[in-house]
Protein backbone atom coordinates (compact mmCIF):
# COMPACT_ATOMS: atom_id res chain seq x y z
CA UNK A 1 0.00 0.00 0.00
CA UNK A 2 1.16 3.55 -0.25
CA UNK A 3 -1.88 5.61 0.94
CA UNK A 4 0.10 8.83 2.59
CA UNK A 5 -3.11 11.11 3.11
CA UNK A 6 -6.30 10.17 4.68
CA UNK A 7 -8.57 12.97 5.07
CA UNK A 8 -12.08 11.59 6.75
CA UNK A 9 -13.37 14.79 8.74
CA UNK A 10 -16.26 16.11 8.54
CA UNK A 11 -17.94 13.62 6.39
CA UNK A 12 -20.97 11.67 6.80
CA UNK A 13 -19.27 8.30 6.24
CA UNK A 14 -19.56 6.15 9.28
CA UNK A 15 -18.43 3.03 10.87
CA UNK A 16 -14.91 1.13 11.23
CA UNK A 17 -12.09 2.03 9.87
CA UNK A 18 -10.78 -0.96 8.25
CA UNK A 19 -7.62 -1.72 10.09
CA UNK A 20 -6.00 -2.61 6.72
CA UNK A 21 -5.56 1.35 6.63
CA UNK A 22 -3.23 1.63 9.06
CA UNK A 23 -1.02 -0.65 7.33
CA UNK A 24 -0.23 2.20 5.12
CA UNK A 25 2.30 4.64 5.13
CA UNK A 26 0.20 7.49 6.06
CA UNK A 27 1.57 10.82 6.62
CA UNK A 28 -1.44 12.79 7.13
CA UNK A 29 -4.54 11.49 9.32
CA UNK A 30 -7.61 13.10 9.57
CA UNK A 31 -10.82 12.39 11.23
CA UNK A 32 -11.92 14.70 12.94
CA UNK A 33 -16.18 16.01 13.09
CA UNK A 34 -16.43 12.62 11.33
CA UNK A 35 -18.89 9.30 12.19
CA UNK A 36 -16.03 7.14 12.31
CA UNK A 37 -14.95 4.66 14.74
CA UNK A 38 -11.22 4.62 15.48
CA UNK A 39 -9.78 1.59 17.56
CA UNK A 40 -7.43 2.93 20.23
CA UNK A 41 -4.98 2.21 20.61
CA UNK A 42 -4.01 -0.41 18.23
CA UNK A 43 -4.51 1.19 14.73
CA UNK A 44 -2.77 4.17 15.70
CA UNK A 45 0.39 1.95 17.12
CA UNK A 46 0.84 1.32 13.40
CA UNK A 47 1.07 4.40 12.50
CA UNK A 48 4.40 5.42 14.74
CA UNK A 49 6.93 5.40 11.79
CA UNK A 50 4.82 7.73 9.61
CA UNK A 51 2.07 9.70 10.53
CA UNK A 52 3.39 13.21 10.89
CA UNK A 53 -0.24 15.40 11.26
CA UNK A 54 -3.20 13.42 13.55
CA UNK A 55 -6.61 15.18 13.78
CA UNK A 56 -9.05 13.81 16.04
CA UNK A 57 -10.74 17.09 16.94
CA UNK A 58 -14.41 16.85 17.59
CA UNK A 59 -13.77 12.83 17.47
CA UNK A 60 -15.86 10.15 19.56
CA UNK A 61 -12.83 7.71 20.21
CA UNK A 62 -12.06 8.70 23.47
CA UNK A 63 -11.87 10.48 26.57
CA UNK A 64 -8.78 10.85 27.74
CA UNK A 65 -5.00 11.29 26.09
CA UNK A 66 -4.35 8.18 24.39
CA UNK A 67 -1.30 6.65 25.67
CA UNK A 68 -0.69 5.44 22.03
CA UNK A 69 0.26 8.50 20.82
CA UNK A 70 3.69 8.47 22.30
CA UNK A 71 4.76 6.03 19.95
CA UNK A 72 4.13 8.54 17.15
CA UNK A 73 7.63 9.66 17.07
CA UNK A 74 7.46 11.42 13.29
CA UNK A 75 4.57 13.66 14.94
CA UNK A 76 4.60 17.61 13.71
CA UNK A 77 0.89 18.31 14.67
CA UNK A 78 -1.44 16.56 16.83
CA UNK A 79 -5.28 18.17 17.11
CA UNK A 80 -7.34 16.84 19.73
CA UNK A 81 -9.44 19.95 20.59
CA UNK A 82 -13.14 19.62 21.19
CA UNK A 83 -13.21 16.11 22.64
CA UNK A 84 -14.40 16.44 26.25
CA UNK A 85 -11.15 14.98 27.50
CA UNK A 86 -10.71 14.45 31.12
CA UNK A 87 -7.36 14.56 33.13
CA UNK A 88 -4.17 15.72 32.82
CA UNK A 89 -1.96 16.62 29.28
CA UNK A 90 0.86 13.54 29.61
CA UNK A 91 4.58 14.28 30.20
CA UNK A 92 5.10 12.31 26.92
CA UNK A 93 3.26 14.65 24.72
CA UNK A 94 6.22 17.51 25.89
CA UNK A 95 8.73 14.43 24.67
CA UNK A 96 7.81 14.23 20.94
CA UNK A 97 10.46 15.76 19.87
CA UNK A 98 9.19 16.44 16.05
CA UNK A 99 5.64 18.38 17.25
CA UNK A 100 5.54 21.78 16.27
CA UNK A 101 2.03 22.15 16.82
CA UNK A 102 -0.40 20.58 19.67
CA UNK A 103 -4.14 21.76 19.96
CA UNK A 104 -5.95 20.93 23.09
CA UNK A 105 -8.50 23.16 22.84
CA UNK A 106 -12.11 23.00 23.82
CA UNK A 107 -11.83 19.88 26.56
CA UNK A 108 -11.71 19.04 30.02
CA UNK A 109 -8.47 18.79 30.95
CA UNK A 110 -6.80 19.89 34.31
CA UNK A 111 -3.22 20.30 36.03
CA UNK A 112 -0.09 21.57 34.80
CA UNK A 113 1.11 22.29 31.07
CA UNK A 114 4.16 19.72 30.74
CA UNK A 115 7.44 21.15 29.53
CA UNK A 116 7.98 20.69 25.88
CA UNK A 117 11.29 19.62 24.49
CA UNK A 118 10.79 19.88 20.72
CA UNK A 119 13.15 22.49 19.49
CA UNK A 120 10.41 23.26 16.69
CA UNK A 121 7.65 23.60 19.02
CA UNK A 122 5.63 26.16 17.53
CA UNK A 123 2.03 26.52 18.64
CA UNK A 124 0.15 25.56 21.75
CA UNK A 125 -3.53 25.78 21.91
CA UNK A 126 -4.67 24.67 25.08
CA UNK A 127 -7.88 27.83 25.90
CA UNK A 128 -10.97 26.53 26.96
CA UNK A 129 -9.93 23.66 29.90
CA UNK A 130 -9.17 23.73 33.29
CA UNK A 131 -5.57 23.90 33.74
CA UNK A 132 -3.40 25.29 35.97
CA UNK A 133 -0.05 26.71 36.83
CA UNK A 134 2.02 28.68 34.33
CA UNK A 135 3.50 28.76 31.19
CA UNK A 136 6.77 26.28 31.22
CA UNK A 137 9.73 28.03 30.01
CA UNK A 138 10.30 25.82 27.65
CA UNK A 139 7.36 26.69 25.67
CA UNK A 140 7.62 30.36 26.79
CA UNK A 141 11.40 30.55 25.31
CA UNK A 142 10.50 28.98 21.61
CA UNK A 143 6.63 28.75 21.06
CA UNK A 144 5.44 31.40 18.35
CA UNK A 145 1.46 31.18 18.98
CA UNK A 146 0.51 30.88 22.68
CA UNK A 147 -3.56 30.70 22.92
CA UNK A 148 -4.27 29.53 26.66
CA UNK A 149 -7.10 32.21 27.73
CA UNK A 150 -10.54 30.44 29.90
CA UNK A 151 -8.17 28.37 32.16
CA UNK A 152 -6.94 28.46 35.68
CA UNK A 153 -3.79 29.60 35.54
CA UNK A 154 -2.04 32.07 37.94
CA UNK A 155 -1.99 33.52 39.89
CA UNK A 156 1.80 34.39 39.45
CA UNK A 157 3.45 35.14 36.32
CA UNK A 158 6.99 35.84 35.37
CA UNK A 159 7.18 39.33 34.33
CA UNK A 160 10.49 38.44 32.13
CA UNK A 161 9.22 34.96 30.69
CA UNK A 162 8.49 35.32 27.56
CA UNK A 163 11.23 38.43 26.89
CA UNK A 164 13.79 36.17 25.30
CA UNK A 165 11.47 34.80 22.86
CA UNK A 166 12.38 36.62 19.43
CA UNK A 167 9.40 34.51 17.61
CA UNK A 168 6.78 34.82 19.74
CA UNK A 169 3.76 36.60 17.96
CA UNK A 170 0.21 35.56 19.93
CA UNK A 171 -0.11 35.38 23.22
CA UNK A 172 -3.34 35.18 24.33
CA UNK A 173 -3.93 34.23 28.15
CA UNK A 174 -6.74 36.18 29.43
CA UNK A 175 -9.73 35.15 31.31
CA UNK A 176 -7.18 32.92 34.46
CA UNK A 177 -5.63 33.91 37.63
CA UNK A 178 -2.57 36.13 36.97
CA UNK A 179 -2.46 38.87 39.18
CA UNK A 180 0.44 41.82 38.99
CA UNK A 181 1.58 44.70 36.82
CA UNK A 182 2.16 44.73 32.95
CA UNK A 183 4.89 42.12 32.49
CA UNK A 184 8.03 43.52 30.69
CA UNK A 185 7.44 40.88 27.73
CA UNK A 186 4.76 43.24 26.28
CA UNK A 187 7.73 45.25 25.02
CA UNK A 188 8.61 41.93 22.86
CA UNK A 189 9.22 43.43 19.46
CA UNK A 190 7.80 40.01 18.11
CA UNK A 191 4.43 40.44 19.31
CA UNK A 192 1.67 41.65 17.48
CA UNK A 193 -0.89 40.02 19.89
CA UNK A 194 -1.02 40.46 23.39
CA UNK A 195 -4.39 39.61 25.39
CA UNK A 196 -4.23 39.31 29.14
Amino acid sequence: PSLKVLNLARTKISGDIPPSLFDCPLQILRLGSSLLQLPFPDGINNLNNTVEYLELSDFSGTDTIPDSIQALSKLKTLDLSINSLTGTIPAFLGDLMELETLMLDNNALTGPIPEFESPNFRALEIHNNHLTGTIPRSVASKAVYILANHNDLGPDLDRNLFLNNTRLESLVISQNKFVGRVPQFALNSSLTVLDL
